[in-house]
């Protein structure tokens, strides 16, 4: 599935895939792997449960593209990536609830009265 959205104050036309199940398990790997954080790609559109990654992976947009576009243009291209990956976006969300979970406790030795 693949739709637009115009942003008609910048005469552009920003087109919209559906990701794939490989490109979301290339997604997931990538960031486990990640090792470089950009708190403006990772943070800037945190409320609505996106990043500035997620609009590269999702869009014909480039960086280049992005960063001269305010954040209102950018929520409206977001909100037709949710229209065309509602399945990405509850993935996304489960993922970040595990990892703000509280780790789970680790097993203490065995006393010596279990011994």
């Amino acid at each position: 599935m693949e739709r637009s959205v115009t942003l008609e104050q910048h005469n552009l036309v920003v087109n919209v895939r559906e990701l794939t199940v490989g490109d979301i398990r290339n997604w997931l790997r990538e960031m486990q792997e990640l090792k470089d954080f950009d708190l403006v790609d990772g943070a800037l559109f945190q409320e609505e449960g996106a990043s500035i990654d997620d609009l590269l992976r999702m869009t014909d947009l480039d960086k280049a593209e992005i960063d001269k576009l305010p954040p209102n243009d950018l929520s409206k291209v977001i909100a037709k990536c949710k229209v065309v990956n509602p399945h990405f976006f509850r993935f996304r969300a489960a993922v970040v609830e595990i990892g703000n979970s509280p780790s789970a406790p680790t097993p203490s030795a065995p006393s010596s009265a279990t011994r």
